[in-house]
């Protein structure tokens, strides 16, 4: 079966506070967007990648690609004014005889193939899956941002991870059925108010996202550990 894996490498990063697009910033010896891009071009269930990246940065993106030898890649297109619209963009450029479609954050470096492989059969037979694992701290609520509205139970939680796989028209459906100035922080999300269950594959704690310069340190350490 097809499967397209669209990596999203846009946005303004505003919490990463460095010089330079998150996405591009090296982590080891190569750029951080890299690693996510070739887990998909060595995992054999992806069949084809299409890359989500600022306007500006398409060229650099392109030269990337051809360094790196990402022989999957298919397109490379520009991102939008918030993360969903990235999205909107590259599942407009998903080809229909993909079956599947697999979302993945491109500042997520530490994806392994081998959970890509379990998320993407879990979307085969369920329609939609995501990686994630269970909470380790106790989590607060506060509905004021001042006190504690309450504690939820932690054996219910689970943190989210990408890639997020889905079958390709339940996802194009979903965005299309996505309440306009209704902020989705992950694409699964739309999925479950479209109404179709999602299925939770146990996922990785190193499978860290990149979201200030204290997790890009985190992240340098783990490979100098080579914990990966």
């Amino acid at each position: 079966m097809n499967t397209t894996a669209i990596v999203v490498a846009a946005g303004k990063g505003r919490r990463f506070k460095s010089n330079g697009k998150k996405p591009f910033v090296r982590l080891g010896k190569r750029p951080l967007v890299t690693y996510a891009l070739m887990a998909f071009e060595r995992s054999p269930v992806i069949n084809d990648i299409i890359l989500v990246v600022d306007r500006p940065l398409i060229k650099k993106a392109a030269s990337l690609v051809k360094k790196y030898r990402i022989n999957k890649v298919t397109h490379i297109v520009k991102g939008g004014r918030v993360r969903s619209q990235s999205v909107k963009n590259g599942l407009a450029r998903v080809g229909k005889d993909a079956r599947l479609v697999l979302i993945h954050d491109g500042v997520r470096p530490f994806v392994d193939k081998g959970l890509v492989k379990k998320v993407v059969n879990a979307a085969a037979r369920f329609g939609a899956a995501i990686l994630a694992h269970p909470v380790k701290p106790t989590i607060k609520v506060s509905r004021d941002r001042s006190f504690v509205s309450y504690t939820p139970e932690r054996r219910h939680l689970w943190e989210a991870e990408t890639p997020q796989a889905f079958r390709r028209k339940i996802i194009e459906s979903a965005y299309k059925k996505a309440a306009r100035g209704k902020y989705y922080t992950d694409d699964a999300a739309l999925v479950e108010c479209a109404g179709t269950k999602v299925k939770i594959v146990k996922g990785d704690y190193k499978n860290i996202k990149i979201t200030t310069v204290e997790d890009l340190k985190i992240a340098q350490a783990l490979l100098r550990q080579h914990l990966l």
